[in-house]
């Protein structure tokens, strides 16, 4: 049995600003080396995706995407290692909270039957 957890990150003013999406957003710009490109294979438009990465840069305190414009290959983005430590406490914080959730479930699945 697997149990579906979304979990969100919130700031002190309790707004979300951390979540599958934005980690998502995060690892598409890694791969792809271009917000534009990630917003468009997420099927999200560019003001959308600047935003949330501008949202992430000001609630962790980190630049994590640098951006480059113009050139003759039309600019880009990479990530910074801030960004990539983000992702990665993201992605195992995530693991260990949807393990102990199933885990619980099964346990008090049990303990009502």
């Amino acid at each position: 049995m697997k149990v579906d957890i979304k979990l969100r990150v919130l700031n002190r003013d309790g707004e979300a600003f951390l979540g599958p999406g934005p980690v998502a957003l995060l690892e598409a710009v890694g791969r792809l080396g271009s917000i534009q490109r990630a917003a468009k294979e997420m099927d999200m438009s560019y003001a959308k995706a600047l935003r949330l990465v501008k949202t992430l840069e000001a609630n962790t305190g980190h630049p994590l995407v640098l951006r480059s414009t113009g050139g003759p290959d039309g600019g880009g983005s990479e990530l910074t290692d801030e960004a990539r430590s983000l992702i990665g406490a993201f992605r195992r914080f995530q693991e260990k909270v949807l393990t102990c959730a199933e885990r619980e479930f099964e346990r008090s699945l049990k303990e009502s039957l």
